[in-house]
């Protein structure tokens, strides 16, 4: 492959004098005097070579291996078996084992890691092959087209970008459209509903509400409009679609006429499955003379083991799942019959991708109707009061890790164990007729994502500029494929390739692998499930397999060949230093913490969803609202079917309902709600929402955790106005647009903390890291030092803050590691960005809760940012009327009982109240002053003197009510 593209760069020099987006060209005319002494020239423009043909790529979402009849599998698609019966079927092709990964790498011709896309881009961390943004230097097929005279279009799944950049400020540059697609339709994201899907158009957010048309037929309705327009506007001009839809990606949704098509068609279970199917996949021929069925993955139940309401639901999530897949063949199958009906396939290439990784890990051990939290899954009960919905708007189903496995027959493991097959091993169909002599073939020739793009340069003579865009291309790392379709028994030019994800990792030369199982912890949990929590690197177990002898990775042979195992394990090191592969790391382990600002705006006149991060701290939600006449509508609303919130006027009444998924609470206004202006509120305090309109609480609520309500504020967004994509609720119809105005909508988050550079990890990935530490500096802010000593036993402790601060951070060493721990308060974060700020590169956060303020209490003064003094305290208390002050030195569950009620106070009596809060860690001379060495104190000050101060482990409501009426209102 090197010489192949050392041939193609060295040919295409001096293309880039003619790339679409160069400077003028030298005028080679005549200017005279007149138009009858000069001679007109017109600057070359690109045009692709005569008779080059049109290109189609289509990549199936989450399949397995054994799914699709074309393949062995015992869900029907007819469409995929026509293209391979008249193209050729390549069985040793393999995927990075994940979405965003498979993208970048068929995008590019490159492994993932080497254009930073080593994970999703919503997982990016701070390093080279991992940050998310595909460098530019790393063209993309639909650049490498348009330089070559074709139109480019993509529909459907993007996942290419982070998605921080995905939001009407952009930037645009990394969309579709700003990576060669002149056209894009599809959802940027990794899924999305299929019945109420977050579409773009080119650029633009599209509103189809109320939509009931699927997904699939949308897509494949916009990619025969693209073909169309673009036939009709030039026969002969060639075109490059890629084609990418959510199928069969989870949520499993599908019109239930598909569904009864399968009715009881898998009441024999996963086991009897992949039994028959392993036995047509050898009647086929597709697989290899002695390859061997392995057990059933550990973990996954025997079916005849499950009770009977179990094999009921389980077969039933079989069904939905192959209702699925058979629709999307026949969406794809609408496309390529009209490239059929218009004459236009006799010169196209198509390349059919049947999955960008193994079958779905991410269904749990149960199945999940959108609602499992935990590896194991949802209960059998609920499952059952689920089952009508399953494959319905009103459900986000994945199927169990059994059906999973029996989809990717004959293989082990699932989707994102990169170390396995049935992870990395996906079906290729190649349909060229052209090009391809033998019809219904079948390939075993050893083969990569990254190998699609060079195939398709090849086939189609493109030239690849050593420039695009005024950037230097790295070399193209994928091996053509074109030498195998007229030569059933050449010998596998691609025999080097790595793999990686999350840790789990594997190295493939010449028949022979070695691997990894490190798994992705999905639900964070530490129970030892060996298909969901990875061991510590140190660890980790190399295995070892001759995939000549042993295609489905039965036998380890790392005890029998020690030396065949340390030249691979050598070879992976070093294809992981050229393709930056390292640092290794866990699942989310190292992710930086969102934005959590303390005030956010959106405006009058926004027509999209607006994203904006919520913290753990509370928060104030105020629209600022003009009614007129019968007022109604949504004012605000985020989520959809499965979680959400939203605003509305409805029949007089504001109402503010909150969803999560299966149950739904509701705030109603005591009061009509008529004609004029209004402020309404939403307040969330801890385990309480307040509903409150020009001032006046009108309701209350207990729920029992804020985030799972709001946490699409940041990942969807809050669409002001109306109700876009997946509705809240169904009490009202459609988007149900306000027919008002919506002047302001202010979120408002007065703990918000920016966490800048310091990398916050949960309590395992914390001591892992710190484990990992040769030399670890640790600063406790609230724990004993018995903790640091017992737990974190090779950390340098320096705990003692109280006195001599600046001292003792001087002390540290900006080449080592910090670690920085305070369960329940934002301290340790205060202290990480200052140490970012001194320059501090490695400071690691303990995540256990960062507290904060509540309400509308603001703190005047932040130890973080100020420098204190008694002057400016004094300045403090002569200007406000009462000042509530908290000293401490070690937490104060007081303070933080007293927090919630500040701001319900204020308007209760009317009055201005504000805290202060002082660390005396930061300013022992102030607490001496106030005679706070040692314990917490809580001091109301008013009028420049001390008029209550309680100190002890508890402050009551009741406590400051009593100073607030008896020495100010009185």
């Amino acid at each position: 492959m090197k010489k192949f593209v050392i041939i193609v760069l060295a040919a295409v020099i001096n293309l880039s004098v003619y790339a679409q987006r160069d400077a003028r060209q030298p005028f080679k005319g005549v200017i005279g005097k007149t138009l009858a002494d000069s001679k007109q020239s017109w600057p070359e423009k690109i045009k692709a070579a005569d008779g080059a043909p049109n290109v189609v790529w289509i990549l199936i979402d989450d399949v397995g291996f054994g799914a699709s009849s074309t393949f062995g599998g015992l869900v029907a698609t007819p469409n995929f078996d026509t293209l391979a019966a008249n193209g050729l079927r390549y069985t040793n092709f393999h995927t990075t084992s994940l979405c965003s990964p498979t993208r970048a790498a068929l995008l590019t011709g490159r492994n993932a890691h080497h254009v930073a896309m080593g994970h999703h881009p919503e997982l990016a961390t701070g390093f080279p092959g991992y940050d998310g943004d595909i460098p530019f230097e790393a063209g993309t097929a639909a650049e490498i087209f348009k330089e070559n005279g074709y139109n480019t279009f993509a529909l459907g799944k993007w996942h290419s970008t982070r998605p921080e950049d995905v939001s009407a400020a952009g930037p645009y540059n990394r969309w579709p459209t700003g990576r060669g697609f002149e056209h894009f339709f599809g959802f940027m994201g990794g899924a999305t509903d299929q019945w109420h899907p977050l579409l773009i158009d080119e650029t633009n957010p599209v509103n189809i509400e109320p939509n009931t048309t699927h997904l699939n037929k949308l897509l494949a309705d916009k990619a025969i409009e693209y073909i169309a327009n673009q036939k009709s506007a030039d026969a002969d001009k060639p075109f490059f679609l890629y084609f990418a839809p959510g199928a069969t990606h989870a949520p499993h949704q599908v019109a239930k006429e598909w569904i009864d098509k399968y009715k009881g068609k898998f009441d024999n279970g996963w086991d009897a499955y992949r039994t028959k199917v392993f036995k047509r996949q050898q009647a086929l021929g597709l697989l290899p003379a002695g390859t061997v069925l392995p057990p059933r993955q550990l973990g996954v139940k025997a079916w005849d083991s499950l009770s009977a309401d179990e094999k009921k639901v389980y077969a039933h999530f079989m069904e939905v799942y192959a209702a699925y897949l058979s629709y999307t063949d026949y969406e794809v199958g609408r496309v390529i019959n009209y490239l059929k009906q218009t004459g236009i396939i006799d010169n196209t290439v198509i390349f059919l991708m049947i999955g960008d990784n193994g079958a779905s890990k991410e269904g749990t051990y149960t199945g999940t109707s959108g609602f499992s939290t935990k590896s194991q899954g949802e209960d059998i009960k609920f499952l059952l009061s689920q089952y009508d919905k399953i494959g319905t708007e009103f459900s986000s189903p994945n199927y169990p890790l059994g059906w999973s496995q029996a989809a990717n027959t004959p293989f082990r493991y699932w989707k994102s164990d990169a170390n396995s097959e049935g992870g990395t091993h996906n079906p290729l169909i190649v349909y060229y007729p052209k090009g391809i002599k033998e019809k219904g073939g079948i390939r075993f020739q050893y083969g990569h994502v990254i190998d699609i793009l060079p195939t398709t340069i090849e086939l189609t003579g493109l030239k690849v500029p050593d420039t695009i865009n005024g950037y230097k291309q790295d070399p193209i790392q994928g091996t053509s494929l074109a030498y195998s379709f007229n030569n059933a028994s050449a010998a596998s030019q691609h025999t080097i390739q790595y793999y990686e994800l999350h840790g789990g990792r594997a190295v493939y030369k010449d028949g022979w692998k070695a691997a990894v199982y490190h798994p992705r912890n999905t639900f964070g949990e530490k129970n030892g499930d060996i298909n969901f929590n990875p061991r510590p690197f140190s660890q980790d177990k190399w295995e070892l397999y001759n995939i000549n002898k042993d295609w489905t990775e039965t036998t380890d042979l790392a005890a029998k060949e020690p030396q065949k195992l340390e030249e691979l394990k050598a070879l992976f090191d070093s294809l992981a230093i050229q393709n930056n592969v390292y640092p290794l790391k866990s699942y989310t382990e190292g992710l930086p913490q969102p934005e959590i600002k303390p005030k956010r705006v959106i405006y009058e006149g926004t027509t999209v969803r607006t994203k904006i991060n919520i913290g753990k701290g509370n928060v104030s939600i105020t629209a600022n609202v003009i009614a007129g006449k019968d007022p109604q509508g949504v004012i605000f609303a985020n989520g959809g079917l499965f979680g959400g919130t939203s605003l509305y006027i409805q029949n007089g009444k504001l109402i503010y309902l909150l969803s999560d998924g299966l149950s739904e609470t509701v705030l109603s206004s005591s009061k009509v709600i008529t004609e004029g202006t209004y402020t309404i509120n939403v307040q969330f305090i801890d385990s309480t929402v307040i509903l409150s309109v020009n001032g006046e609480q009108q309701a209350q609520a207990t729920i029992t955790a804020k985030n799972k309500y709001l946490n699409t504020f940041g990942s969807e967004g809050v669409s002001v106005g109306r109700d876009l994509n997946s509705p809240v609720t169904k009490k009202y119809p459609g988007t149900f647009p306000f027919n008002g105005r919506v002047q302001l909508l202010t979120v408002e988050q007065p703990s918000a903390t920016t966490k800048e550079n310091a990398i916050v990890l949960p309590v395992d990935s914390f001591e892992a890291k710190l484990n990992q530490a040769t030399a670890a500096q640790i600063i406790d802010t609230r724990l004993p030092e018995e903790f640091a000593i017992n737990h974190l036993s090779n950390a340098i402790n320096i705990n003692s803050l109280q006195s001599n601060y600046a001292e003792q951070l001087s002390k540290l060493d900006k080449t080592k590691p910090v670690f920085t721990y305070a369960i329940g308060n934002g301290r340790s974060v205060q202290l990480a960005n200052e140490l970012t700020e001194k320059g501090f590169t490695q400071v690691y956060v303990l995540d256990g809760g960062i507290g904060g303020w509540i309400g509308n209490a603001k703190p005047i003064y932040s130890t973080s940012k100020d420098n204190f003094t008694i002057a400016d305290f004094k300045k403090i208390t002569s200007t406000n009327k009462l000042v509530l002050l908290d000293l401490h030195t070690r937490y104060c569950p007081g303070c933080r009982k007293l927090q919630p009620t500040v701001d319900s106070l204020s308007k209760e009596y009317g009055i201005t109240l504000k805290v202060v809060k002082i660390d005396v860690y930061d300013n022992p001379a102030i607490a001496g002053t106030f005679k706070a060495n040692a314990v917490p104190t809580l001091i109301v000050y008013n009028d420049d003197k001390i008029i209550w101060r309680r100190t002890g482990a508890d402050t009551q409501k009741g406590d400051v009510e009593k100073i607030i009426t008896g020495l100010v209102l009185k």
